[in-house]
Protein backbone atom coordinates (compact mmCIF):
# COMPACT_ATOMS: atom_id res chain seq x y z
CA UNK A 1 0.00 0.00 0.00
CA UNK A 2 3.18 2.25 0.20
CA UNK A 3 3.20 2.61 -3.52
CA UNK A 4 -0.34 3.62 -3.52
CA UNK A 5 -0.30 6.25 -0.84
CA UNK A 6 2.81 7.70 -3.04
CA UNK A 7 0.71 8.55 -5.85
CA UNK A 8 -2.26 9.51 -3.93
CA UNK A 9 -4.96 6.53 -4.33
CA UNK A 10 -4.33 4.24 -1.15
CA UNK A 11 -6.45 6.53 1.23
CA UNK A 12 -9.23 6.45 -1.35
CA UNK A 13 -9.27 2.51 -1.24
CA UNK A 14 -9.10 2.53 2.53
CA UNK A 15 -11.87 5.76 2.52
CA UNK A 16 -14.60 4.07 0.65
CA UNK A 17 -13.97 0.95 2.22
CA UNK A 18 -14.64 2.56 5.84
CA UNK A 19 -17.80 4.53 4.32
CA UNK A 20 -20.26 1.44 3.95
CA UNK A 21 -21.06 2.75 0.63
CA UNK A 22 -23.06 -0.22 -1.65
CA UNK A 23 -21.58 -1.03 -5.00
CA UNK A 24 -17.56 -1.06 -4.13
CA UNK A 25 -17.96 -2.17 -8.31
CA UNK A 26 -20.31 -0.12 -10.53
CA UNK A 27 -22.05 1.91 -7.18
CA UNK A 28 -22.23 4.53 -4.98
CA UNK A 29 -18.61 3.19 -3.23
CA UNK A 30 -16.93 2.77 -6.91
CA UNK A 31 -18.32 6.51 -7.48
CA UNK A 32 -16.74 7.81 -3.81
CA UNK A 33 -13.79 6.16 -4.27
CA UNK A 34 -13.05 7.70 -7.70
CA UNK A 35 -14.21 11.33 -6.53
CA UNK A 36 -11.58 10.88 -3.63
CA UNK A 37 -8.84 8.89 -5.45
CA UNK A 38 -8.84 12.18 -8.59
CA UNK A 39 -9.27 14.27 -5.71
CA UNK A 40 -6.03 13.56 -4.03
CA UNK A 41 -4.37 12.99 -7.03
CA UNK A 42 -4.74 16.28 -8.34
CA UNK A 43 -4.07 17.94 -4.88
CA UNK A 44 -0.82 16.17 -4.56
CA UNK A 45 0.52 16.11 -8.66
CA UNK A 46 -2.04 18.56 -10.41
CA UNK A 47 -4.65 18.39 -12.66
CA UNK A 48 -2.97 17.63 -15.49
CA UNK A 49 -0.72 14.92 -14.35
CA UNK A 50 -3.93 13.70 -12.69
CA UNK A 51 -6.06 13.37 -16.03
CA UNK A 52 -3.43 11.61 -17.92
CA UNK A 53 -2.68 8.79 -15.22
CA UNK A 54 -6.47 8.31 -14.68
CA UNK A 55 -7.10 8.55 -18.14
CA UNK A 56 -4.17 6.02 -19.02
CA UNK A 57 -5.67 3.32 -16.22
CA UNK A 58 -8.91 3.10 -18.31
CA UNK A 59 -7.62 3.35 -21.30
CA UNK A 60 -5.61 -0.30 -19.82
CA UNK A 61 -8.61 -1.13 -18.26
CA UNK A 62 -10.91 -0.91 -21.57
CA UNK A 63 -8.17 -2.98 -24.01
CA UNK A 64 -6.97 -5.30 -21.70
CA UNK A 65 -9.63 -5.81 -19.14
CA UNK A 66 -12.56 -5.85 -21.30
CA UNK A 67 -13.96 -2.78 -19.55
CA UNK A 68 -17.71 -2.01 -20.63
CA UNK A 69 -18.03 1.42 -21.89
CA UNK A 70 -20.29 2.16 -19.34
CA UNK A 71 -18.12 1.68 -16.78
CA UNK A 72 -15.42 3.14 -18.15
CA UNK A 73 -17.59 6.50 -18.46
CA UNK A 74 -18.73 6.34 -14.99
CA UNK A 75 -15.45 6.27 -14.05
CA UNK A 76 -14.10 9.05 -16.62
CA UNK A 77 -17.01 11.29 -14.94
CA UNK A 78 -16.45 10.58 -11.33
CA UNK A 79 -12.91 11.32 -12.03
CA UNK A 80 -13.21 14.86 -13.27
CA UNK A 81 -15.42 15.71 -10.07
CA UNK A 82 -12.59 14.75 -8.48
CA UNK A 83 -10.10 17.07 -10.45
CA UNK A 84 -12.29 19.86 -9.88
CA UNK A 85 -12.31 19.12 -5.62
CA UNK A 86 -8.70 18.40 -5.95
CA UNK A 87 -7.73 21.58 -7.67
CA UNK A 88 -9.41 23.65 -4.46
CA UNK A 89 -8.26 20.92 -1.76
CA UNK A 90 -5.76 22.33 0.67
CA UNK A 91 -5.75 19.10 2.80
CA UNK A 92 -6.73 15.27 2.47
CA UNK A 93 -9.37 15.98 5.18
CA UNK A 94 -10.56 18.57 3.27
CA UNK A 95 -11.27 16.37 -0.12
CA UNK A 96 -13.24 13.39 1.93
CA UNK A 97 -15.57 16.19 3.50
CA UNK A 98 -16.29 17.63 -0.34
CA UNK A 99 -16.42 14.04 -1.54
CA UNK A 100 -19.20 13.38 0.93
CA UNK A 101 -20.92 16.04 0.07
CA UNK A 102 -21.09 15.19 -3.73
CA UNK A 103 -22.47 11.62 -3.18
CA UNK A 104 -25.18 13.03 -0.88
CA UNK A 105 -26.43 15.21 -3.36
CA UNK A 106 -26.16 12.99 -5.95
CA UNK A 107 -28.90 10.64 -4.35
CA UNK A 108 -31.74 12.43 -5.53
CA UNK A 109 -30.32 12.09 -9.07
CA UNK A 110 -30.00 8.18 -8.43
CA UNK A 111 -26.33 8.10 -9.91
CA UNK A 112 -27.13 9.74 -13.24
CA UNK A 113 -24.71 12.17 -13.36
CA UNK A 114 -27.07 15.00 -13.31
CA UNK A 115 -26.20 18.67 -12.46
CA UNK A 116 -22.92 17.48 -11.82
CA UNK A 117 -23.06 15.06 -9.35
CA UNK A 118 -22.00 11.34 -9.05
CA UNK A 119 -22.75 8.35 -11.84
CA UNK A 120 -22.86 4.97 -11.01
CA UNK A 121 -24.83 2.14 -12.52
CA UNK A 122 -28.16 0.13 -11.76
CA UNK A 123 -28.74 -1.84 -8.42
CA UNK A 124 -28.42 -4.60 -10.34
CA UNK A 125 -25.13 -4.47 -11.41
CA UNK A 126 -23.51 -3.56 -7.84
CA UNK A 127 -21.41 -5.61 -5.51
CA UNK A 128 -22.70 -7.23 -2.95
CA UNK A 129 -21.29 -6.91 0.26
CA UNK A 130 -23.54 -7.67 2.76
CA UNK A 131 -21.36 -5.07 5.62
CA UNK A 132 -21.85 -2.00 3.21
CA UNK A 133 -25.92 -1.00 4.53
CA UNK A 134 -24.66 2.80 4.42
CA UNK A 135 -27.29 3.40 2.46
CA UNK A 136 -28.65 6.36 1.89
CA UNK A 137 -25.90 7.32 3.37
CA UNK A 138 -25.52 8.34 7.23
CA UNK A 139 -21.96 9.81 7.59
CA UNK A 140 -22.62 10.01 11.46
CA UNK A 141 -21.90 6.06 11.00
CA UNK A 142 -18.88 6.75 9.54
CA UNK A 143 -16.35 9.40 11.40
CA UNK A 144 -14.41 11.81 9.70
CA UNK A 145 -11.52 10.34 8.23
CA UNK A 146 -8.42 10.10 10.72
CA UNK A 147 -6.07 8.63 7.78
CA UNK A 148 -3.27 10.82 8.81
CA UNK A 149 -1.21 9.23 5.89
CA UNK A 150 2.43 11.04 5.25
CA UNK A 151 1.21 13.11 2.48
CA UNK A 152 -2.15 14.32 4.01
CA UNK A 153 -1.41 17.78 4.92
CA UNK A 154 -1.18 21.22 3.32
CA UNK A 155 2.20 21.64 2.82
CA UNK A 156 1.84 18.19 0.02
CA UNK A 157 -0.30 20.23 -1.99
CA UNK A 158 0.61 21.11 -5.43
CA UNK A 159 2.02 24.38 -6.05
CA UNK A 160 0.78 24.89 -9.04
CA UNK A 161 -2.92 24.51 -7.53
CA UNK A 162 -2.17 27.38 -5.34
CA UNK A 163 -0.90 29.12 -8.21
CA UNK A 164 -3.81 28.95 -10.25
CA UNK A 165 -6.41 29.72 -6.83
CA UNK A 166 -4.85 33.05 -6.86
CA UNK A 167 -4.26 33.80 -10.26
CA UNK A 168 -7.51 33.21 -11.23
CA UNK A 169 -9.33 36.22 -9.05
CA UNK A 170 -9.01 40.01 -10.08
CA UNK A 171 -6.99 42.18 -8.53
CA UNK A 172 -9.30 44.30 -6.78
CA UNK A 173 -10.02 40.86 -4.65
CA UNK A 174 -6.58 40.17 -3.86
CA UNK A 175 -5.39 40.37 -0.32
CA UNK A 176 -1.64 40.70 1.11
CA UNK A 177 -1.99 37.13 1.95
CA UNK A 178 -2.53 36.12 -1.59
CA UNK A 179 0.60 37.98 -2.76
CA UNK A 180 2.74 36.51 -0.07
CA UNK A 181 1.10 32.99 -1.35
CA UNK A 182 2.44 33.94 -5.12
CA UNK A 183 5.94 35.27 -3.86
CA UNK A 184 6.42 32.24 -1.44
CA UNK A 185 6.53 29.40 -4.48
CA UNK A 186 9.22 28.00 -5.91
CA UNK A 187 8.22 29.46 -9.65
CA UNK A 188 7.86 32.95 -7.82
CA UNK A 189 11.83 33.05 -6.87
CA UNK A 190 13.13 31.05 -10.57
CA UNK A 191 13.92 32.73 -13.18
CA UNK A 192 13.57 29.70 -15.59
CA UNK A 193 10.49 28.51 -14.34
CA UNK A 194 7.39 28.85 -16.95
CA UNK A 195 5.25 31.07 -14.22
CA UNK A 196 8.13 33.28 -13.08
CA UNK A 197 7.24 36.18 -15.58
CA UNK A 198 3.31 35.92 -15.21
CA UNK A 199 3.79 35.79 -11.51
CA UNK A 200 5.80 38.62 -11.48
CA UNK A 201 3.48 40.78 -13.50
CA UNK A 202 0.54 39.92 -11.23
CA UNK A 203 2.31 41.24 -8.49
CA UNK A 204 4.23 43.95 -9.41
CA UNK A 205 0.30 44.90 -10.95
CA UNK A 206 -1.30 44.63 -7.36
CA UNK A 207 0.86 46.52 -5.72
CA UNK A 208 0.78 49.27 -8.28
CA UNK A 209 -3.13 49.49 -8.24
CA UNK A 210 -2.87 49.17 -4.45
CA UNK A 211 -0.47 51.26 -3.17
CA UNK A 212 0.09 53.99 -6.84
CA UNK A 213 3.31 53.08 -9.05
CA UNK A 214 6.71 54.64 -7.67
CA UNK A 215 5.41 54.96 -4.19
CA UNK A 216 7.44 53.03 -1.70
CA UNK A 217 5.23 49.67 -0.79
CA UNK A 218 5.06 48.17 2.80
CA UNK A 219 5.74 44.58 3.16
CA UNK A 220 7.97 45.00 -0.20
CA UNK A 221 10.09 48.22 -0.36
CA UNK A 222 10.26 49.26 3.26
CA UNK A 223 10.26 47.97 6.80
CA UNK A 224 7.05 48.29 8.67
CA UNK A 225 8.07 47.31 12.39
CA UNK A 226 12.11 48.30 12.33
CA UNK A 227 15.07 45.55 12.34
CA UNK A 228 16.29 43.74 9.70
CA UNK A 229 14.20 43.32 6.33
CA UNK A 230 14.27 39.87 4.51
CA UNK A 231 13.78 41.06 0.53
CA UNK A 232 12.34 38.56 -1.56
CA UNK A 233 13.69 37.71 -5.27
CA UNK A 234 11.98 39.69 -7.76
CA UNK A 235 12.09 40.85 -11.41
CA UNK A 236 11.00 43.71 -13.58
CA UNK A 237 8.70 42.86 -16.60
CA UNK A 238 11.03 41.40 -19.39
CA UNK A 239 13.13 40.26 -16.75
CA UNK A 240 15.74 42.80 -17.85
CA UNK A 241 16.11 43.43 -13.74
CA UNK A 242 16.37 41.10 -11.05
CA UNK A 243 17.11 40.98 -7.63
CA UNK A 244 17.89 37.69 -4.77
CA UNK A 245 16.68 37.50 -2.05
CA UNK A 246 18.73 38.79 0.50
CA UNK A 247 18.14 40.85 4.24
CA UNK A 248 18.61 44.32 4.51
CA UNK A 249 19.06 46.56 7.91
CA UNK A 250 16.53 48.96 8.67
CA UNK A 251 16.91 52.40 7.33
Amino acid sequence: MAYYDTVGVGPAFREAKKSLLPGEHNGPGDAYRHIVGAAEMTRRFGGTAARAALEGREIFSGTFGDQPEEEADMDRHNNEIGIAIGKTSRTYEEIVGKARQVVDQSVPHRGSGADGTAKWRDPSTWSKDPKAKNWPPNWNKVPPSKDKYPYAGENNRYEGNAIDEVMDKPLEDMSQGDIGTLMGTGAYRASGHPDFQRLHRKVSAWYDQRFGSGQQRPGRDRPTGGGPVHVRAHGRDGGQTSVRAHTRSAP
